[in-house]
């Protein structure tokens, strides 16, 4: 929430890490949607395409701030990193799921 609060005064979060989980959080929550959108597989399949370009931002972020040439405070906390890190495993179970769901139906 404090990532939300940051992005929304100044335009991005303070730590790169932040930027990454905040991405990652609306890449899991899209995957979510697109699997609860059982009646349409075109709403399903936007929501998926969207939570795809969300990873693909959290992505860069989470290299950048594991970038060591970077100073530690645009970098993040190592909470911050770690939750960013697991927050990837996350989305590549949900978006396995959601690839499985389209077979099997």
């Amino acid at each position: 929430m404090a990532a939300l609060a940051e992005i929304m005064i100044y335009g991005e979060a303070r730590s790169l890490a932040k930027m990454a989980l905040f991405y990652a959080l609306l890449s899991i929550s899209s995957v979510h949607v697109g699997v609860a959108e059982k009646n349409s597989s075109e709403r399903s399949l936007y929501w998926f395409e969207r939570g795809i370009s969300h990873k693909a931002k959290s992505e860069r972020y989470l290299r950048s701030c594991l970038n060591e040439k970077l100073p530690k405070a645009s970098r993040g906390k190592y909470k911050e990193i770690l939750m960013s890190l697991l927050s990837m495993v996350t989305i590549g179970v949900s978006q396995a799921l959601h690839s499985q769901y389209f077979t099997n139906y």
